[in-house]
């Protein structure tokens, strides 16, 4: 085990109730932490109803990208509890936070996203830009025309209808040196459960690639690990609450990257993208390694 960390193992219902008295605010990250795809971690309504039990504020931070009311009806009908909107922090409102405060112009945005993240921009009131040919027809090569002359932004997010149009669009409109280049996240996977076994898929971060490579650009990433991402959570637990009452769980390097950035402490969960091998490894050490979040699920 790596110097400085602390391996939780099983607890009882007063060690659990003397750890989490540690703390003011617990933080979740979700896939790898209490989802596996679709389907919760085993022991995982448990622990969030004992952390709910105790009074702790309890918070979701997560590069996905669903509306906050698609989330809360999530959590209500799987974990059977109440989520209030500014205890979710998404990546996809991290970065209409972040857009809102760097794009001092014309809000118009070219989005290689989905039309959940289309929906958001514009309830922010951006103008966006995301249709495109779901492939390059010879039409779209004959008569290519961009939807707009220009753009304040390109953001890249997560797009299961990435297509080769959609590419060619974002590079025209990037080899415009003014405008800028976000992407909600650079995650390069998310792990799921098919009728294959434990898997991952492909994640923003290969889209992202793509995207980068093709006009030979990086570009400012919103979600966690990043900086945008800390500041806003950061501000929505508020200042009021010392950091070393703060609990993060994540199941990612980045996510214990995140946190030891935000100056809180952090939980590392074994059931998600990171493997016991991959721990030595780990340049941010997590405070805090447990096999699953259902160490904290014991009940009186």
């Amino acid at each position: 085990m790596s110097h400085g960390t602390a391996a939780l193992k099983d607890m009882s219902y007063e060690e659990t109730t003397e750890f989490l008295n540690q703390f003011d605010v617990v933080a979740f990250d979700l896939d790898g932490v209490l989802f596996i795809g679709r389907s919760p971690v085993p022991g995982a309504k448990e622990a969030l109803r004992r952390v709910k039990e105790l009074n702790k504020r309890v918070m979701f931070v997560s590069n996905r990208i669903e509306r906050p009311t698609g989330f809360i009806s999530i959590m209500s009908s799987v974990f059977d509890i109440n989520v209030e909107e500014q205890d979710y922090i998404s990546a996809a409102r991290a970065t209409m936070w972040h857009l809102s405060k760097t794009i001092t112009g014309p809000k118009t945005v070219f989005l290689v996203g989905s039309d959940e993240i289309r929906d958001q921009l514009m309830q922010n009131n951006f103008v966006c830009y995301s249709e495109a040919e779901p492939k390059a027809t010879p039409e779209f090569w004959r008569d290519f025309t961009l939807p707009v002359e220009s753009v304040s932004a390109v953001l890249v997010g997560f797009d299961p209808n990435f297509s080769y149009p959609k590419l060619v669009y974002a590079s025209q409109y990037l080899r415009n040196e003014s405008t800028l280049f976000f992407a909600t996240n650079c995650d390069k996977v998310f792990p799921v459960h098919n009728q294959y076994g434990d898997t991952t898929y492909p994640d923003v971060g290969c889209i992202l690639a793509a995207v980068e490579s093709s006009v030979g650009r990086k570009a400012a990433i919103i979600g966690k690990p990043e900086q945008p991402m800390a500041r806003f959570f950061l501000d929505s637990v508020g200042s009021g609450t010392p950091l070393s009452r703060v609990l993060f769980i994540g199941d990612a390097c980045s996510d214990i990257e995140f946190g030891t950035s935000c100056g809180i402490q952090t939980m590392l969960v074994l059931t998600g993208v990171t493997k016991p091998d991959d721990v030595p490894l780990m340049r941010h050490k997590p405070t805090y390694i447990a096999p699953s979040i259902s160490i904290l699920s014991a009940s009186g």
